[in-house]
Protein backbone atom coordinates (compact mmCIF):
# COMPACT_ATOMS: atom_id res chain seq x y z
CA UNK A 1 0.00 0.00 0.00
CA UNK A 2 1.39 3.84 -1.10
CA UNK A 3 1.71 6.47 0.51
CA UNK A 4 -1.60 7.97 -1.33
CA UNK A 5 -3.55 4.58 -1.00
CA UNK A 6 -3.31 4.32 3.69
CA UNK A 7 -6.86 4.23 4.76
CA UNK A 8 -6.36 7.14 7.11
CA UNK A 9 -4.68 10.24 6.94
CA UNK A 10 -4.48 10.63 11.03
CA UNK A 11 -4.79 8.53 13.92
CA UNK A 12 -4.28 9.74 17.10
CA UNK A 13 -3.46 6.46 19.19
CA UNK A 14 -4.32 5.65 23.27
CA UNK A 15 -6.09 8.31 23.83
CA UNK A 16 -8.96 8.39 26.98
CA UNK A 17 -11.88 9.16 24.49
CA UNK A 18 -14.91 11.30 26.01
CA UNK A 19 -17.94 11.71 23.61
CA UNK A 20 -21.19 12.15 25.41
CA UNK A 21 -23.03 11.93 21.83
CA UNK A 22 -21.84 8.45 21.53
CA UNK A 23 -22.13 7.43 24.87
CA UNK A 24 -18.23 6.17 24.95
CA UNK A 25 -16.11 6.92 27.93
CA UNK A 26 -13.10 5.10 27.30
CA UNK A 27 -9.46 4.29 24.95
CA UNK A 28 -10.02 4.45 22.02
CA UNK A 29 -8.04 5.16 19.05
CA UNK A 30 -9.64 7.87 16.57
CA UNK A 31 -8.42 7.65 12.88
CA UNK A 32 -9.21 10.67 10.47
CA UNK A 33 -9.55 10.83 6.53
CA UNK A 34 -10.17 13.30 3.61
CA UNK A 35 -11.15 16.12 6.78
CA UNK A 36 -13.44 13.28 8.64
CA UNK A 37 -13.56 10.71 11.48
CA UNK A 38 -12.68 7.57 9.53
CA UNK A 39 -12.43 5.20 12.01
CA UNK A 40 -13.03 4.62 16.24
CA UNK A 41 -11.48 1.61 17.30
CA UNK A 42 -9.75 -0.50 20.46
CA UNK A 43 -6.73 -0.33 18.15
CA UNK A 44 -6.33 0.62 14.71
CA UNK A 45 -3.05 -0.48 13.12
CA UNK A 46 -1.01 1.94 12.46
CA UNK A 47 0.63 1.37 9.10
CA UNK A 48 -2.61 2.43 7.81
CA UNK A 49 -2.24 6.04 8.25
CA UNK A 50 0.19 8.67 7.16
CA UNK A 51 0.61 10.01 10.61
CA UNK A 52 0.19 8.10 13.83
CA UNK A 53 0.45 11.06 17.20
CA UNK A 54 0.50 8.21 20.41
CA UNK A 55 -2.03 10.60 22.82
CA UNK A 56 -1.32 8.04 25.75
CA UNK A 57 -2.48 9.69 29.25
CA UNK A 58 -4.86 12.86 27.42
CA UNK A 59 -8.21 12.79 27.08
CA UNK A 60 -9.51 13.71 23.80
CA UNK A 61 -13.31 15.03 22.79
CA UNK A 62 -14.51 16.19 19.84
CA UNK A 63 -13.80 19.93 18.75
CA UNK A 64 -15.26 22.06 21.49
CA UNK A 65 -18.07 24.60 20.45
CA UNK A 66 -18.31 28.40 22.07
CA UNK A 67 -21.72 29.27 21.82
CA UNK A 68 -20.64 32.88 22.71
CA UNK A 69 -17.60 34.46 21.54
CA UNK A 70 -16.71 38.09 20.14
CA UNK A 71 -14.65 37.52 16.76
CA UNK A 72 -14.98 41.10 14.91
CA UNK A 73 -12.33 43.06 15.99
CA UNK A 74 -13.14 46.25 13.42
CA UNK A 75 -17.00 46.28 14.49
CA UNK A 76 -15.86 45.69 18.50
CA UNK A 77 -12.87 46.99 19.99
CA UNK A 78 -13.11 43.56 22.80
CA UNK A 79 -13.57 41.13 19.90
CA UNK A 80 -10.75 38.50 19.67
CA UNK A 81 -9.17 37.05 16.14
CA UNK A 82 -11.00 33.47 16.16
CA UNK A 83 -8.04 31.14 15.49
CA UNK A 84 -5.82 33.10 17.62
CA UNK A 85 -8.00 32.89 20.78
CA UNK A 86 -9.92 29.64 20.50
CA UNK A 87 -7.18 27.05 18.35
CA UNK A 88 -5.16 27.46 21.41
CA UNK A 89 -7.95 26.21 23.63
CA UNK A 90 -9.52 23.02 21.70
CA UNK A 91 -12.20 25.55 20.29
CA UNK A 92 -13.06 24.44 16.54
CA UNK A 93 -16.10 26.35 16.08
CA UNK A 94 -17.27 29.53 17.32
CA UNK A 95 -20.25 31.47 17.63
CA UNK A 96 -20.33 35.34 17.07
CA UNK A 97 -23.01 36.61 19.54
CA UNK A 98 -24.01 40.03 18.44
CA UNK A 99 -20.80 42.07 17.20
CA UNK A 100 -22.29 43.14 14.16
CA UNK A 101 -25.80 43.74 12.83
CA UNK A 102 -26.96 44.14 9.14
CA UNK A 103 -25.34 46.80 8.18
CA UNK A 104 -21.73 45.85 9.21
CA UNK A 105 -21.99 42.21 8.92
CA UNK A 106 -19.67 42.28 5.92
CA UNK A 107 -17.09 42.72 8.13
CA UNK A 108 -17.51 39.74 10.12
CA UNK A 109 -17.99 37.56 7.16
CA UNK A 110 -14.55 38.32 6.41
CA UNK A 111 -13.26 37.09 9.51
CA UNK A 112 -15.52 33.80 8.76
CA UNK A 113 -13.80 33.15 5.22
CA UNK A 114 -10.21 33.32 6.55
CA UNK A 115 -10.69 31.92 9.30
CA UNK A 116 -9.46 28.13 10.11
CA UNK A 117 -12.06 28.27 13.42
CA UNK A 118 -15.58 27.74 12.04
CA UNK A 119 -17.63 30.84 12.99
CA UNK A 120 -21.23 31.64 12.86
CA UNK A 121 -23.18 34.58 13.57
CA UNK A 122 -26.01 35.29 16.22
CA UNK A 123 -26.74 38.88 14.15
CA UNK A 124 -27.40 41.41 16.60
CA UNK A 125 -30.90 43.26 16.31
CA UNK A 126 -29.38 46.86 16.44
CA UNK A 127 -27.97 47.66 12.01
CA UNK A 128 -24.28 48.29 13.61
CA UNK A 129 -24.14 45.79 16.11
CA UNK A 130 -22.12 46.62 19.34
CA UNK A 131 -19.76 49.06 17.40
CA UNK A 132 -21.20 51.94 19.27
CA UNK A 133 -20.47 50.79 22.63
CA UNK A 134 -17.78 53.15 23.02
CA UNK A 135 -19.56 56.19 21.38
CA UNK A 136 -22.83 56.19 23.03
CA UNK A 137 -22.27 53.48 26.44
CA UNK A 138 -24.95 51.23 24.55
CA UNK A 139 -25.84 50.12 21.53
CA UNK A 140 -29.65 50.81 21.18
CA UNK A 141 -29.60 54.07 22.97
CA UNK A 142 -31.52 55.16 19.07
CA UNK A 143 -34.22 52.52 19.09
CA UNK A 144 -34.41 53.99 15.17
CA UNK A 145 -31.24 51.14 15.18
CA UNK A 146 -33.57 48.38 14.82
CA UNK A 147 -35.22 47.76 11.26
CA UNK A 148 -37.15 44.39 11.55
CA UNK A 149 -37.70 43.90 8.07
CA UNK A 150 -33.84 44.47 7.08
CA UNK A 151 -32.79 42.15 10.02
CA UNK A 152 -34.81 39.34 8.31
CA UNK A 153 -33.97 39.98 5.04
CA UNK A 154 -30.09 39.86 5.86
CA UNK A 155 -30.69 36.85 8.09
CA UNK A 156 -32.46 34.83 5.04
CA UNK A 157 -29.89 36.05 2.48
CA UNK A 158 -26.85 34.55 4.51
CA UNK A 159 -28.45 31.88 5.80
CA UNK A 160 -25.44 29.33 6.17
CA UNK A 161 -23.36 31.62 8.69
CA UNK A 162 -26.41 33.65 10.34
CA UNK A 163 -28.40 31.01 12.66
CA UNK A 164 -30.11 33.81 14.88
CA UNK A 165 -30.50 37.04 16.68
CA UNK A 166 -28.67 38.73 19.65
CA UNK A 167 -30.18 41.09 21.84
CA UNK A 168 -28.43 42.31 25.01
CA UNK A 169 -31.06 43.40 27.44
CA UNK A 170 -29.04 44.99 29.65
CA UNK A 171 -29.80 48.90 31.38
CA UNK A 172 -26.48 50.13 29.74
CA UNK A 173 -27.97 48.97 25.96
CA UNK A 174 -30.69 50.53 25.34
CA UNK A 175 -33.52 53.30 27.56
CA UNK A 176 -35.27 51.71 30.58
CA UNK A 177 -38.55 53.16 28.71
CA UNK A 178 -37.74 51.18 25.56
CA UNK A 179 -36.72 47.83 26.69
CA UNK A 180 -40.14 46.31 26.34
CA UNK A 181 -39.78 47.78 22.47
CA UNK A 182 -36.32 47.03 21.74
CA UNK A 183 -37.44 42.97 23.12
CA UNK A 184 -40.88 42.50 21.37
CA UNK A 185 -38.96 43.47 17.91
CA UNK A 186 -36.10 40.94 18.53
CA UNK A 187 -38.99 38.19 18.69
CA UNK A 188 -40.88 39.93 16.32
CA UNK A 189 -37.50 39.51 13.58
CA UNK A 190 -36.30 35.78 15.24
CA UNK A 191 -39.99 34.53 14.51
CA UNK A 192 -39.82 36.05 10.83
CA UNK A 193 -36.72 34.54 10.18
CA UNK A 194 -37.24 31.30 11.64
CA UNK A 195 -34.31 31.64 13.80
CA UNK A 196 -33.29 31.30 17.49
CA UNK A 197 -33.21 34.35 19.54
CA UNK A 198 -30.10 34.61 21.91
CA UNK A 199 -30.79 36.87 25.09
CA UNK A 200 -28.33 38.54 26.92
CA UNK A 201 -30.27 39.24 30.68
CA UNK A 202 -27.27 40.40 32.97
CA UNK A 203 -28.50 43.74 34.05
CA UNK A 204 -31.97 43.59 32.63
CA UNK A 205 -33.63 46.94 32.92
CA UNK A 206 -37.25 44.93 33.18
CA UNK A 207 -38.08 41.98 35.34
CA UNK A 208 -36.59 38.61 34.40
CA UNK A 209 -39.95 37.09 33.79
CA UNK A 210 -41.16 39.08 30.83
CA UNK A 211 -38.11 38.24 29.33
CA UNK A 212 -38.67 34.50 30.12
CA UNK A 213 -42.28 34.58 29.11
CA UNK A 214 -41.89 35.68 25.43
CA UNK A 215 -38.92 33.01 24.61
CA UNK A 216 -39.96 29.80 22.93
CA UNK A 217 -38.16 26.31 22.70
CA UNK A 218 -35.06 26.63 21.47
CA UNK A 219 -34.11 30.25 22.30
CA UNK A 220 -31.24 31.53 24.56
CA UNK A 221 -30.70 33.10 27.42
CA UNK A 222 -27.41 33.97 28.50
CA UNK A 223 -25.09 34.68 31.28
CA UNK A 224 -27.59 32.69 33.52
CA UNK A 225 -25.49 33.09 36.54
CA UNK A 226 -25.07 36.51 36.50
CA UNK A 227 -25.44 38.26 40.25
CA UNK A 228 -26.70 41.45 39.41
CA UNK A 229 -30.32 42.60 40.36
CA UNK A 230 -33.08 39.85 38.05
CA UNK A 231 -30.91 36.76 38.29
CA UNK A 232 -32.32 33.45 38.47
CA UNK A 233 -32.18 32.91 42.19
CA UNK A 234 -35.22 34.34 44.60
CA UNK A 235 -34.35 36.30 47.55
CA UNK A 236 -34.04 33.01 49.61
CA UNK A 237 -31.30 31.73 46.70
CA UNK A 238 -33.54 29.29 45.35
CA UNK A 239 -34.22 28.79 41.38
CA UNK A 240 -37.06 31.59 40.57
CA UNK A 241 -40.02 29.07 39.55
CA UNK A 242 -40.13 31.44 35.54
CA UNK A 243 -36.73 29.85 35.60
CA UNK A 244 -37.71 26.41 36.01
CA UNK A 245 -40.65 27.06 33.87
CA UNK A 246 -38.36 28.16 31.21
CA UNK A 247 -36.51 25.56 31.27
CA UNK A 248 -39.17 23.38 31.33
CA UNK A 249 -40.77 24.75 27.69
CA UNK A 250 -37.44 24.35 26.07
CA UNK A 251 -35.51 27.41 26.66
CA UNK A 252 -31.49 26.73 26.24
CA UNK A 253 -29.65 28.09 29.51
CA UNK A 254 -26.00 29.20 28.32
CA UNK A 255 -23.51 30.35 30.64
CA UNK A 256 -21.37 33.06 28.76
CA UNK A 257 -19.35 33.35 31.57
CA UNK A 258 -18.08 36.57 31.40
CA UNK A 259 -20.81 37.69 33.51
CA UNK A 260 -20.63 34.79 36.13
CA UNK A 261 -20.67 35.08 39.55
CA UNK A 262 -19.23 31.97 40.97
CA UNK A 263 -21.51 32.21 44.03
CA UNK A 264 -24.80 32.22 42.03
CA UNK A 265 -22.93 29.36 39.89
CA UNK A 266 -22.80 27.37 42.96
CA UNK A 267 -25.85 27.81 44.66
CA UNK A 268 -27.86 26.50 41.44
CA UNK A 269 -25.41 23.90 40.34
CA UNK A 270 -26.07 22.68 43.92
CA UNK A 271 -30.44 22.59 43.29
CA UNK A 272 -29.31 21.46 40.17
CA UNK A 273 -29.94 23.93 37.69
CA UNK A 274 -26.94 22.85 35.76
CA UNK A 275 -26.37 25.15 32.48
CA UNK A 276 -27.51 23.25 29.28
CA UNK A 277 -24.24 25.26 27.11
CA UNK A 278 -20.94 26.56 28.57
CA UNK A 279 -20.04 29.37 26.87
CA UNK A 280 -17.16 32.01 27.34
CA UNK A 281 -18.50 35.57 25.84
CA UNK A 282 -15.20 35.91 25.06
CA UNK A 283 -13.33 39.15 24.91
CA UNK A 284 -10.37 41.28 25.69
CA UNK A 285 -10.67 43.60 28.57
CA UNK A 286 -7.62 45.76 28.61
CA UNK A 287 -9.60 48.32 30.96
CA UNK A 288 -10.07 46.26 33.50
CA UNK A 289 -7.10 44.29 33.69
CA UNK A 290 -7.72 42.75 37.58
CA UNK A 291 -10.71 41.33 35.24
CA UNK A 292 -9.46 38.16 32.17
CA UNK A 293 -12.05 36.04 30.78
CA UNK A 294 -11.82 32.05 31.50
CA UNK A 295 -11.05 30.30 28.04
CA UNK A 296 -13.25 26.80 27.67
CA UNK A 297 -11.14 24.21 28.86
CA UNK A 298 -10.66 25.91 31.95
CA UNK A 299 -14.51 26.69 32.41
CA UNK A 300 -14.75 22.79 31.43
CA UNK A 301 -12.32 22.08 34.77
CA UNK A 302 -14.06 24.99 36.91
CA UNK A 303 -18.06 23.28 36.17
CA UNK A 304 -16.51 20.39 36.96
CA UNK A 305 -15.71 21.83 40.27
CA UNK A 306 -18.83 22.88 40.96
CA UNK A 307 -20.42 19.23 40.65
CA UNK A 308 -20.56 18.30 37.10
CA UNK A 309 -19.14 15.37 35.62
CA UNK A 310 -16.48 15.56 33.41
CA UNK A 311 -18.68 13.83 30.31
CA UNK A 312 -21.40 16.48 31.21
CA UNK A 313 -19.14 19.46 31.18
CA UNK A 314 -18.08 18.28 27.87
CA UNK A 315 -21.10 17.87 26.47
CA UNK A 316 -22.47 21.38 27.23
CA UNK A 317 -19.48 21.95 25.47
CA UNK A 318 -20.00 19.87 22.30
CA UNK A 319 -23.22 17.64 21.77
CA UNK A 320 -25.49 19.94 23.03
CA UNK A 321 -24.24 23.17 21.27
CA UNK A 322 -23.87 21.47 17.89
CA UNK A 323 -27.96 20.67 18.62
CA UNK A 324 -28.61 24.64 19.43
CA UNK A 325 -26.74 25.14 16.12
CA UNK A 326 -28.96 22.50 14.11
CA UNK A 327 -25.55 21.39 13.54
CA UNK A 328 -25.29 17.72 15.28
CA UNK A 329 -24.86 15.71 12.13
CA UNK A 330 -21.64 17.54 11.54
CA UNK A 331 -19.53 18.74 14.73
CA UNK A 332 -20.33 18.43 18.29
CA UNK A 333 -19.44 13.99 18.16
CA UNK A 334 -16.42 12.02 17.06
CA UNK A 335 -18.53 9.83 15.43
CA UNK A 336 -17.46 8.24 12.10
CA UNK A 337 -18.14 10.03 8.74
CA UNK A 338 -18.58 13.48 11.47
CA UNK A 339 -16.26 16.16 10.26
CA UNK A 340 -12.87 15.62 11.57
CA UNK A 341 -12.93 18.03 14.57
CA UNK A 342 -11.00 17.02 17.90
CA UNK A 343 -9.46 18.11 20.82
CA UNK A 344 -6.90 16.54 23.19
CA UNK A 345 -6.23 17.62 26.93
CA UNK A 346 -4.03 16.85 29.52
CA UNK A 347 -5.79 16.36 32.75
CA UNK A 348 -3.60 17.82 35.75
CA UNK A 349 -3.90 17.46 39.31
CA UNK A 350 -3.25 19.88 41.90
CA UNK A 351 -5.21 23.01 43.82
CA UNK A 352 -7.28 25.24 41.28
CA UNK A 353 -9.07 28.51 41.96
CA UNK A 354 -11.34 29.67 39.55
CA UNK A 355 -12.17 33.00 37.84
CA UNK A 356 -15.36 34.62 37.71
CA UNK A 357 -16.14 37.55 35.20
CA UNK A 358 -16.30 40.03 38.60
CA UNK A 359 -12.36 38.65 38.84
CA UNK A 360 -13.26 36.71 42.26
CA UNK A 361 -10.87 33.37 42.38
CA UNK A 362 -11.80 32.05 45.94
CA UNK A 363 -15.57 31.17 45.66
CA UNK A 364 -14.26 28.09 43.43
CA UNK A 365 -11.82 25.59 44.02
CA UNK A 366 -11.00 22.18 42.40
CA UNK A 367 -8.21 19.75 42.19
CA UNK A 368 -8.31 19.04 38.32
CA UNK A 369 -7.17 21.32 35.32
CA UNK A 370 -8.20 20.80 31.48
CA UNK A 371 -5.38 21.90 29.25
CA UNK A 372 -4.65 22.22 25.38
CA UNK A 373 -2.88 19.51 24.00
CA UNK A 374 -3.73 19.03 20.65
CA UNK A 375 -6.40 20.94 18.48
CA UNK A 376 -7.10 19.28 15.09
CA UNK A 377 -9.66 20.34 12.21
CA UNK A 378 -11.13 18.73 9.57
CA UNK A 379 -8.91 15.99 10.35
CA UNK A 380 -5.44 18.18 10.29
CA UNK A 381 -3.56 19.51 13.30
CA UNK A 382 -3.78 23.15 13.36
CA UNK A 383 -2.54 23.95 16.94
CA UNK A 384 -0.07 21.45 19.39
CA UNK A 385 1.59 22.94 22.30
Amino acid sequence: MTKVDKLHDLILSHGFLIDPACGIEEKKDVAFKDGRVSAIADHIEASLAKEVVDISDKIVTPGLIDLHGHYDQAAMLMAVDPDSSALPNGVTTGVDAGSVGFANYRGLEMVMERSIVDVYSFLHIGAVGLSLLVALGGELQDPRLINVEKVVEHIRAHKDRILGIKIRMDAGAMASWEARNCLAKAVEAARQAGVRLMVHISRTPIPLPEILDVLDAGDIVTHIYNGHPENILNVLWGIRAEVTAARDKGVIMDVGDAHTNNMVAKHSINQGFTPDTISTDYVEIPSSPERRVAHMPELISKFHAMGLSLPQAIEASTYTPSKVLGKESEIGSLAVGMSGDAAVFDLESGSYSFIDGLGNYSSVTGDKMLTSAITIKSGNIVWAK
